[in-house]
């Protein structure tokens, strides 16, 4: 049996889909496949190029790096079409598997399962401990090693602070909703600095508007030297891979912020975004002991 993680979306909502398909294929005995050939992050050139195989490496689970050759007598649920090199796979035809085997422990005869939904039903530490299997190459690896040096040559700790923006996407630029977004930040940042004046911050984000709003606030911060971002406002990064940037970047960018945020001595981020919990999954206990997770419910108006 084969399970496909077939998810589309950013990378932190594709590593945690993953992460349920290893959940699911360590428990009935399966091999995964990571069919990350057709994501938002190709360029027209590049579909059909399987990205996950450039960046990570599967550890203690049997999965497969090809399925390209599939025998036509088989079980392929929820269809045939979707391990092609443009199908797709709509939630809505995707059968409960995992729901389901959560719940009873069984699930439907089939070889291979593709699947591409939303999965985010495992509790956050059960997850966290298949996320461990999901393992960045050597080669990201080095190319971090220069920033990561470059910035241990300061005494003191270095926190990430990871600030989901979507380049106006998600927050409109200069609407209260950034304006509230910012203040929280601000104002956790400035407790920190209270704490600690010598408390350095590794900011990680997708819009060069954060970068120069917290340079306003908080002065020179360490970022990752290589990311770029893209100019049109209103457009997360992934989705403008056919504009500014090559989408193979923006991946590999994003994978480097993960290893990156992964190694620092603390992290502040948001519970909502997705996009943070590889670096938390695969971090340091000096990192988990100086975690701070804002909740999306929590007060941000001034004085609150």
């Amino acid at each position: 049996m084969h399970i496909v993680s077939k998810r589309d979306s950013g990378l932190g909502d594709m590593l945690s889909h993953l992460s349920h398909s290893i959940w699911l294929a360590k428990s009935i005995g399966a091999t995964v496949y990571p069919d990350w050939r057709n994501t938002r992050y190709h360029d027209p050139e590049s579909l059909g190029l399987n990205y996950f195989l450039d960046f990570f490496y599967l550890e203690d689970v049997p999965y497969t790096q090809t399925l390209l050759d599939v025998p036509k007598d088989i079980t392929i649920l929820p269809y045939r079409e979707a391990l092609s090199i443009g199908g797709s796979c709509p939630p809505y035809f995707e059968p409960p598997i995992f729901e389901t085997y959560g719940l009873t422990g069984t699930v439907p005869a089939f070889d291979i399962f593709v699947s591409s939904k939303v999965l985010d039903f495992l509790s956050q530490p059960v997850q966290f401990q298949y996320m461990r299997n999901i393992k960045i190459t050597e080669t990201i690896k080095k190319q971090c090693n220069e920033v990561l040096q470059d910035m241990r040559r300061f005494d003191g700790n270095i926190f990430g602070v990871h600030i989901r923006h979507g380049n106006g996407e998600l927050y409109a630029v200069g609407s209260k909703e950034e304006t509230l977004l910012f203040n929280r930040y601000e104002k956790i940042l400035n407790q920190l600095l209270q704490q600690n004046k010598n408390l350095k911050f590794f900011l990680f984000t997708d819009s060069q508007i954060v970068i120069n709003w917290f340079e306003k606030k908080f002065g020179s911060v360490f970022k990752n030297p290589n990311a770029r971002f893209p100019k049109s406002i209103g457009e997360p990064m992934h989705f403008n891979v056919y504009k500014e940037l090559a989408g193979h970047n923006i991946l590999q960018w994003s994978v480097q912020d993960l290893y990156l945020m992964s190694q620092l001595d603390g992290l502040i981020c948001e519970s909502w975004s997705a996009f943070p919990r590889w670096a938390i999954a695969n971090s340091s206990q000096t990192l988990l002991n100086n975690l701070l997770i804002i909740k999306s419910t929590d007060a941000i108006d001034d004085g609150q």
